[in-house]
């Protein structure tokens, strides 16, 4: 008896500890996309000695590649967030990425459940990804 319950208890420290590492790299991947985005805009004006119609190109392709690299992590906090809400566990990060009740469809069409009202009396100005200012699947 005292053998199967030191083999529970060890698998039970196991998946705790599995958890973490998963929030983690889930934090990690959410904070790679946020710093690529950075990245991108950054890269927009690089290169000044451009004709003005190709560096408005540059600059254009930039901000569009930044703006990717937030959709794709307001994505996964989308697919990530409600899953965990389910099961309980809230990792710190999470309240960067307002996503009260979305649903992520198998096309990948996010919808969020909340009133208007509701979604403007609850956003903060500063740090917050809202998914509904974000994505744009059309």
């Amino acid at each position: 008896m005292r053998m199967e319950w030191a083999q529970t208890r060890a698998r039970m420290c196991r998946w705790k500890e599995e958890l973490l590492i998963i929030q983690e790299e889930m934090r990690r991947v959410l904070m790679f996309f946020e710093w690529k985005s950075v990245w991108w805009l950054e890269q927009a004006n690089r290169r000044v000695s451009l004709e003005p119609a190709v560096q408005s190109g540059v600059v254009a392709y930039a901000h569009k590649q930044s703006t990717l690299c937030l959709r794709m992590a307001i994505r996964c906090a989308a697919y990530w967030l409600p899953v965990m809400k389910k099961h309980g566990i809230t990792p710190p990060w999470s309240s960067k990425y307002r996503i009260v009740s979305a649903c992520v469809g198998v096309d990948g069409s996010v919808s969020d459940s909340e009133d208007e009202e509701e979604q403007d009396d609850n956003r903060s100005d500063v740090g917050e990804l809202d998914i509904n200012d974000i994505l744009d699947f059309d």
